[in-house]
């Protein structure tokens, strides 16, 4: 009843053992055993930037981002590694044109990077002024969730515009 491409799948095959590589062998180790501590520094100098445009006093001290009501900690789950190699992962999964794909990729991960910093920058923004951190937590998981609906906005965007799976 339904037309399944298998030749898709055949070329896809190495790809998705190619991917498996990566992650087992790149991202896996790498967020066991690396701090991210500079790239942490440049998200959190970048919410920094932002805040002080906005008239929020922010210090910037290795893992935290302090104000005067209270402080953001960040751990190397926040950066959104993850779902970020899921997103790259899926555009590369579904597509012949290199160029395209290496673009497109590139330019969804400048955008999740900004959108988390947008992140940052709300959660501060209320800790600022609501002092407490009860609500902050659930915040937190809603930026979350709003990263992730723009994880799928770009996936919509890739299939419409770019990939060449053609859905039947």
């Amino acid at each position: 009843i339904y037309k399944i491409n298998i030749l898709l799948f055949e070329k896809t095959l190495y790809k998705i053992l190619i991917l498996i590589c990566i992650y087992l062998i790149v991202i896996r180790p790498s967020l066991l055993y690396l701090n991210f501590t500079y790239w942490i520094n440049f998200l959190f100098k970048s919410s920094q930037s932002i805040l002080l445009l906005l008239g929020f006093e922010a210090k910037v001290e290795s893992f935290y981002l302090i104000g005067t009501n209270g402080s953001i900690f960040m751990t190397k789950s926040c950066l959104g590694f993850k779902t970020m190699f899921l997103f790259a992962a899926i555009v590369y999964l579904t597509g012949n044109n290199r160029r395209t794909q290496f673009l497109f990729i590139i330019s969804g991960l400048l955008f999740l990077n900004l959108v988390n910093v947008l992140r940052f920058v709300l959660l501060f923004i209320h800790i600022q002024k609501h002092g407490g951190y009860a609500l902050a937590m659930d915040l937190h998981t809603l930026y979350t969730s709003i990263i992730y609906f723009f994880v799928f906005v770009l996936w919509v965007i890739w299939y419409e515009k770019y990939s060449d799976v053609i859905l039947n």
